[in-house]
Protein backbone atom coordinates (compact mmCIF):
# COMPACT_ATOMS: atom_id res chain seq x y z
CA UNK A 1 0.00 0.00 0.00
CA UNK A 2 1.54 3.30 -1.10
CA UNK A 3 0.91 6.90 -0.26
CA UNK A 4 -0.80 8.95 -2.90
CA UNK A 5 -1.35 12.66 -3.16
CA UNK A 6 0.22 15.87 -4.30
CA UNK A 7 3.54 16.19 -2.50
CA UNK A 8 4.33 19.45 -4.27
CA UNK A 9 1.49 21.16 -2.41
CA UNK A 10 2.81 19.79 0.90
CA UNK A 11 6.21 21.29 0.10
CA UNK A 12 4.55 24.65 -0.64
CA UNK A 13 2.72 24.54 2.67
CA UNK A 14 5.93 23.61 4.47
CA UNK A 15 7.82 26.54 2.90
CA UNK A 16 4.98 28.92 3.71
CA UNK A 17 4.92 27.85 7.36
CA UNK A 18 8.71 28.24 7.62
CA UNK A 19 8.61 31.72 6.09
CA UNK A 20 5.57 32.94 8.05
CA UNK A 21 7.50 34.54 10.96
CA UNK A 22 9.73 36.47 8.53
CA UNK A 23 6.81 37.68 6.43
CA UNK A 24 4.85 38.70 9.51
CA UNK A 25 7.88 40.53 10.95
CA UNK A 26 8.39 42.38 7.65
CA UNK A 27 4.73 43.40 7.55
CA UNK A 28 4.75 44.56 11.18
CA UNK A 29 7.90 46.62 10.65
CA UNK A 30 6.60 48.11 7.39
CA UNK A 31 3.27 49.10 8.95
CA UNK A 32 4.75 50.01 12.33
CA UNK A 33 7.49 52.40 11.19
CA UNK A 34 5.16 55.30 10.30
CA UNK A 35 3.06 54.67 13.42
CA UNK A 36 6.11 54.73 15.72
CA UNK A 37 7.36 57.85 13.92
CA UNK A 38 4.10 59.61 14.76
CA UNK A 39 4.27 58.48 18.40
CA UNK A 40 7.85 59.78 18.67
CA UNK A 41 6.88 63.13 17.15
CA UNK A 42 3.88 63.39 19.45
CA UNK A 43 6.13 62.85 22.49
CA UNK A 44 8.61 65.42 21.17
CA UNK A 45 5.85 68.00 20.69
CA UNK A 46 4.37 67.31 24.14
CA UNK A 47 7.49 68.46 25.95
CA UNK A 48 7.92 65.07 27.62
CA UNK A 49 10.22 62.11 27.19
CA UNK A 50 8.95 59.14 25.19
CA UNK A 51 8.14 57.52 28.55
CA UNK A 52 5.87 60.41 29.58
CA UNK A 53 8.27 61.96 32.09
CA UNK A 54 8.77 65.72 32.21
CA UNK A 55 11.87 66.99 30.45
CA UNK A 56 14.48 68.80 32.54
CA UNK A 57 13.94 72.53 32.71
CA UNK A 58 16.31 75.02 31.14
CA UNK A 59 18.15 77.91 32.69
CA UNK A 60 15.79 80.05 34.67
CA UNK A 61 13.43 77.11 35.29
CA UNK A 62 11.57 77.45 31.99
CA UNK A 63 10.45 74.28 30.17
CA UNK A 64 12.53 73.42 27.11
CA UNK A 65 10.87 73.15 23.72
CA UNK A 66 13.96 71.76 21.94
CA UNK A 67 12.87 73.74 18.88
CA UNK A 68 15.50 76.24 17.91
CA UNK A 69 15.09 75.41 14.20
CA UNK A 70 12.61 72.52 14.29
CA UNK A 71 14.94 70.39 12.17
CA UNK A 72 15.18 67.47 14.58
CA UNK A 73 11.42 67.22 15.11
CA UNK A 74 10.82 67.29 11.37
CA UNK A 75 13.48 64.79 10.33
CA UNK A 76 13.46 62.03 12.98
CA UNK A 77 11.68 59.05 11.47
CA UNK A 78 11.56 55.29 11.65
CA UNK A 79 12.06 53.24 8.49
CA UNK A 80 11.59 49.57 7.71
CA UNK A 81 14.57 47.58 6.45
CA UNK A 82 13.52 43.96 6.09
CA UNK A 83 12.61 42.79 9.58
CA UNK A 84 14.39 45.69 11.30
CA UNK A 85 12.90 49.05 12.25
CA UNK A 86 15.60 51.71 12.21
CA UNK A 87 15.49 55.30 13.38
CA UNK A 88 16.93 57.88 11.02
CA UNK A 89 18.27 60.94 12.80
CA UNK A 90 18.15 63.92 10.48
CA UNK A 91 20.52 66.18 12.39
CA UNK A 92 24.01 65.68 13.78
CA UNK A 93 23.00 66.74 17.27
CA UNK A 94 19.85 64.58 17.56
CA UNK A 95 21.83 61.81 19.28
CA UNK A 96 22.58 64.17 22.17
CA UNK A 97 18.88 64.96 22.55
CA UNK A 98 18.15 61.24 22.89
CA UNK A 99 20.32 60.74 25.96
CA UNK A 100 19.80 64.09 27.63
CA UNK A 101 16.12 64.79 26.91
CA UNK A 102 14.66 61.38 26.11
CA UNK A 103 13.31 62.10 22.63
CA UNK A 104 13.80 58.37 21.85
CA UNK A 105 14.32 55.29 24.05
CA UNK A 106 17.93 54.99 25.21
CA UNK A 107 20.19 53.36 27.73
CA UNK A 108 21.64 49.89 28.20
CA UNK A 109 18.23 48.39 28.96
CA UNK A 110 16.08 50.77 26.95
CA UNK A 111 12.58 49.46 27.25
CA UNK A 112 10.10 50.27 24.54
CA UNK A 113 7.56 52.83 25.74
CA UNK A 114 4.25 51.17 26.61
CA UNK A 115 2.27 52.96 23.89
CA UNK A 116 4.82 51.98 21.25
CA UNK A 117 4.78 48.32 22.28
CA UNK A 118 0.99 48.29 22.35
CA UNK A 119 0.86 49.69 18.81
CA UNK A 120 3.24 46.99 17.54
CA UNK A 121 1.27 44.27 19.34
CA UNK A 122 -1.94 45.52 17.71
CA UNK A 123 -0.32 45.52 14.27
CA UNK A 124 1.04 42.00 14.86
CA UNK A 125 -2.39 40.74 15.92
CA UNK A 126 -3.86 41.93 12.61
CA UNK A 127 -1.38 39.90 10.54
CA UNK A 128 -2.40 36.89 8.51
CA UNK A 129 -0.15 34.57 6.57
Amino acid sequence: MGVSGDFASLEQIKRRVQQAPIVIAQNVVRQGAPEITQLAKRAYDSGQTVYGDARPTGKGGKPLTLRRTGATAQTVQFVAIGTIMRCVLGTNYARYLIGKYGILPSGPKAALPYEWGKKLIDITAEQRV
